[in-house]
């Protein structure tokens, strides 16, 4: 076992600071519309990157959308681990957890790519 390998990577790529909100609920407006319900936003210390566009069609991204991937020792749920994704708040946008790779159990740190969301 080679150990953390988050540790390992963030002992060469500098840390920055980055947001989770944790989607807690939904809730129905007065016309019969679901809206998700997110809890307070918790910072957390980790490496955020942009998603080169060479890698878009391998993991099945869309073009014309901005994407990052956050690695990250918080758990961050996306849409293939729950009903509505959390969402990573990032130098002053907001992100949509697309897909997650869960790691706490083993080294206590999770990576997740995100989509910009333009309406946040």
């Amino acid at each position: 076992m080679m150990g953390n390998l988050l540790n390992l990577a963030m002992s060469v790529i500098p840390r920055v600071q980055f947001g989770v909100e944790k989607y807690v609920s939904n809730s129905t407006n007065s016309i019969g519309i679901k809206a998700p319900i997110y809890a307070t936003p918790v910072s957390f210390w980790g490496c955020v990157q942009a998603v080169e566009n060479s890698a878009y069609q391998k993991l099945n991204l869309e073009f014309g959308k901005n994407y990052i991937q956050v690695w990250g020792e918080t758990d961050i749920l996306g849409l293939d681990k729950q009903e509505v994704a959390d969402r990573i708040v990032y130098n002053g946008r907001t992100f949509n957890v697309e897909k997650s790779t869960d790691w706490m159990d083993y080294n206590g740190w999770s990576s997740v790519i995100a989509v910009e969301d333009k309406t946040a």
